[in-house]
């Protein structure tokens, strides 16, 4: 029986001390050195006002912020504004009248909407056309003042 208990404990030993040698070897090892990076790209298109609204105009004034990370990076080659008198959808009924936006500050962005009616209530998205495609804000909506 005493035999057996001191098998028994030199089993236990013997398995305490492989292990302790596989644990220390294994966290010596360089794995750490294959680390995968994703890199992405995003545009955001943001409203920011539709200010001096008369009967015939409004200014708009939008935000398109890039977010470039790695090597493959995004350049915006056009923003504006999609303006229409029926709800802009992902396939309107006809083409909205574009207006094409010009920089003011930093991300900041303002086209002035012309030749629009009297009185009607028009929808308007802000857009960016980059390398990676065409990004649209929410729409948003406003009414032009009665004459």
């Amino acid at each position: 029986m005493k035999t057996k208990s001191v098998f028994l404990y030199l089993a236990f030993m013997f398995i305490i001390s492989i292990s302790s040698v596989v644990f220390s070897s294994y966290n010596t090892r360089g794995y750490a050195s294959r680390v995968s990076v994703s890199y992405f790209s995003e545009v955001i298109v943001t409203i920011n006002s539709i200010e001096n609204i008369s009967s015939t105009t409004a200014d708009f004034n939008y935000n398109v912020r890039v977010i470039n990370t790695g090597d493959d990076k995004i350049r915006i080659t056009e923003t504006g504004a999609n303006v229409s008198k029926i709800p802009l959808t992902k396939a309107p009924a006809g083409p909205p009248k574009k207006f094409i936006g010009r920089a003011t500050t930093g991300n900041d962005y303002k086209t002035k909407l012309t030749g629009l009616l009297p009185g009607t209530k028009y929808y308007v998205t802000a857009y960016a056309i980059s390398s990676g495609g065409t990004v649209q804000s929410t729409k948003q909506v406003f009414e032009t003042k009665p004459n």
